[in-house]
């Protein structure tokens, strides 16, 4: 899919910032960003996510230490 030449002004006039477009029918709002920086925001939020599943692990671990070595 290709991206009209209305779209391709109102993203040059953006500059870097994300281009919010509505659908007239019902008003769905949809962000109309750069492939790359959708990329570089996805691969943020895995990484966030796997380092959050890490701290799980971790928090975890140090509450079963704590309940196995409690006096």
């Amino acid at each position: 899919m290709t991206i009209t030449p209305e779209q391709k002004l109102a993203l040059a006039e953006a500059g870097e910032a994300p281009l919010e477009l509505a659908d007239p029918k019902n008003g769905d709002a949809f962000i109309l960003v750069r492939a790359e920086t959708y990329r570089r925001l996805v691969e943020e939020a895995e990484d966030h996510r796997e380092h959050e599943a890490w701290g799980k692990v971790g928090r975890k671990a140090r509450d079963q230490l704590a309940s196995e070595n409690s006096y």
